[in-house]
């Protein structure tokens, strides 16, 4: 892995994703990709990566050191989703990833981890995470196959606890994903994001 440049790291981070992703719908939908249909998805996910790390990038620099981050999570608009995602590397060997989907509600939608062992960076890692965020949000019934906007912002640790907190689930345990359940850990943390109501 550290022989390969940053781009060709970049395609053999979705490669693997392309054959995980291959290997679960054999598995449970039992839905055959050839060897081509999966590298036709990996070039096309690979690209989807170059975009999130430029918009990664672009978000990082819009919000640098001491200016003003999202603390605290936010329920999306109405009829919206909002994916939170967070990666996590351990001695750049091996990366961890974190995907937690909620709506306007503030309900508990999916949340999915991924570990893989990868030597990327931490702006790679999280890169890969945005990506990997949109590719289960496309897997999962709710959501459509494909978007009508998309939009990034960096949010700090105490806006995304949750998946934060998936995040390093992940480095221990299998590469699951839940559907509008998850564990206790992660089901008390989603619910202290939710608003409470202010009563006058």
């Amino acid at each position: 892995m550290e022989k390969l440049d940053p781009q060709n790291q970049g395609f053999l981070c979705t490669c693997l994703l392309a054959l995980w992703t291959s290997h679960n719908e054999l598995l449970f939908e039992e839905n055959i990709r050839t060897p081509m249909e999966i590298v036709e998805v990996a070039n096309q996910r690979h690209d989807e990566f170059i975009a999130a790390q430029t918009a990664t990038t672009d978000a990082m620099a819009s919000h640098p050191p001491g200016a003003r981050s999202v603390e605290k999570w936010e329920t999306p608009p109405t009829n919206e989703i909002k994916i939170n995602v967070d990666a996590a590397c351990i001695d750049e060997e091996m990366v961890g990833i974190g995907v937690v989907a909620k709506d306007s509600f503030g309900s508990l939608l999916m949340a999915s981890m991924w570990k893989a062992s990868l030597s990327v960076s931490s702006k790679e890692a999280e890169a890969l995470a945005c990506m990997m965020g949109l590719e289960k949000a496309q897997e999962c019934f709710f959501l459509a196959s494909r978007f009508r906007s998309v939009e990034f912002y960096h949010v700090k640790r105490s806006g995304n606890m949750v998946a934060h907190e998936v995040t390093q689930m992940a480095f221990t345990n299998a590469d699951t994903m839940w559907l509008e359940e998850a564990p206790a850990n992660i089901c008390n943390l989603a619910l202290l994001d939710i608003p409470t109501p202010i009563h006058e």
